[in-house]
């Protein structure tokens, strides 16, 4: 009787797609595209960049310190020129710059809830003129 083969140990990943998706990353390529270009799995490509996290920029990272940067430059521009910025300018790129940094550091988790409220018609009508509604339990 033959002996059983053993299938234990992982596949290895031949070293020049490894390479190449170490190059893509640190190009700033997204993992769902190197998995395409490489012919490799999405979660093999993930793998990769966490075992070369020492190599690898974290672009989360980078582009949340850009941002606070960017928008501690335009809070210093605006201390000294908002009484001559209409209303509508880059106060609106402050607010998104500061969500964008909120959501790229993980800071100031939110939670929305939405609730569900049924009225019927008689009792906005009331709510309209200002009368007493309808009270059908």
């Amino acid at each position: 009787m033959a002996a059983k083969k053993k299938h234990g140990g992982h596949n290895k990943t031949p070293k020049v797609k490894v390479d190449a998706v170490v190059d893509g990353l640190k190009q700033g390529r997204g993992i769902n595209q190197l998995a395409v270009d490489t012919g490799l799995g999405r979660t093999t490509v993930a793998l990769i960049r966490e075992q070369n996290r020492d190599v690898v920029p974290n672009w989360r990272r980078n582009t949340a310190q850009s941002m606070m940067e960017l928008a501690s430059d335009l809070v210093d521009h605006l201390r000294d020129t908002y009484e001559d910025l209409p209303p509508h300018s880059k106060p609106i790129l402050l607010g998104i710059l500061s969500d964008k940094i909120r959501d790229l550091t993980s800071e100031g988790g939110q939670i929305v809830q939405h609730q569900h409220v049924h009225i019927n018609h008689a009792d906005v009508n009331a709510l309209i003129s200002g009368t007493t509604g309808t009270n059908k339990s």
